[in-house]
């Protein structure tokens, strides 16, 4: 064949390769995009270290994409999962909320180890 005519077979190589060139592609693009800042975090009574079931969990975005406040609560094990669309860069403020206990928060930078403990304190009668 000589140089610069055109050849059938020249597309089968071409439709072969392009698709591992298109997937490669998409996956940098959605690495790139879909990054994520995730608490683990289980909840227990400093007291009895009993885990806290019920406990409401609640992140604040402090800076990064605009995402909403997110809440959750926690299982029957005092254990909660939330998951931002964020770089795990932002900054994240996680108040963590039970009736008859104090509150607790805290602000985060990048994110916490996995899982994270938190205990939470009875209420002053």
């Amino acid at each position: 064949m000589r140089k610069g005519r055109f050849s059938f077979r020249m597309l089968g190589k071409w439709r072969r390769h392009s698709g591992l060139a298109v997937a490669g592609v998409l996956a940098v693009v959605l690495l790139g995009c879909d990054t994520f800042f995730e608490f683990d975090v289980v909840v227990t009574d400093c007291v009895t270290g009993q885990p806290l079931p019920g406990a409401v969990a609640t992140t604040h975005l402090d800076d990064g994409f605009g995402e909403e406040d997110h809440t959750s609560a926690t299982d029957a094990n005092g254990k909660v999962f939330i998951h931002l669309n964020e770089p795990d860069g932002v900054t994240v403020t996680l108040t963590i909320d039970r009736t008859g206990y104090q509150t607790w928060t805290k602000r985060f930078r990048g994110e916490p180890s996995k899982p994270y403990s938190v205990c939470l304190e009875p209420a002053s009668p």
